[in-house]
């Protein structure tokens, strides 16, 4: 399966305070992703996506009421990966594994973990330097927290030719 296509939720009033940062330290950002929680990833191929599984999504979507999250933590994989953790994170939890059952082809994060953690990164480390410049990030984030937002949509996005990822769709939640 190629990872060209996936499921988020959208976090335009975190995007202000997070922007600067994503676009230094998390690659995605910089090739076009907005402030998100990924539901599914890698979804279906971009090329397979049709309007049965559009029809599908705007079901999930549908059927999913909005709500809101508040970011209040900072939290790390390892020592690389710099996220904000959503409060709470059970609607996220519920609404991956709504779509993991529609599309059980297409496992989260290709079955790579154990439980799918909810997460709005905000940068990722490949050596040390980048490792520290994630911890004074952290500094500088915290006491900007909490951060609330109203999770109210839930966005297709696919990987263009050009290298960017782009939003295809976007399903209103609760219809």
């Amino acid at each position: 399966m190629t990872a060209d296509s996936g499921l988020v939720v959208p976090l335009p009033d975190v995007e202000p305070a997070v922007a600067a940062y994503r676009l230094t330290h998390d690659p995605r950002a910089a090739i076009g992703v907005a402030a998100h929680v990924t539901v599914h990833f890698p979804w279906i191929p971009a090329d397979t996506v049709d309007v049965d599984a559009l029809a599908k999504v705007r079901e999930l979507a549908e059927t999913t009421p909005p709500f809101t999250v508040t970011f209040a933590e900072l939290r790390w994989f390892g020592e690389r990966v710099l996220w904000l953790a959503p409060t709470p994170d059970a609607p996220l939890r519920e609404l991956s594994a709504r779509s993991a059952a529609l599309w059980p082809h297409a496992p989260l994060y290709g079955g790579e973990f154990d439980d799918v953690v909810p997460h709005l990164t905000i940068g990722e480390a490949r050596d040390r330097t980048q490792a520290a410049a994630l911890r004074r990030v952290a500094a500088e984030l915290a006491p900007v927290l909490p951060l609330r937002a109203e999770v109210s949509e839930l966005w297709w996005y696919a990987l263009e030719s050009s290298g960017w990822w782009v939003r295809r769709a976007a399903f209103r939640l609760g219809g």
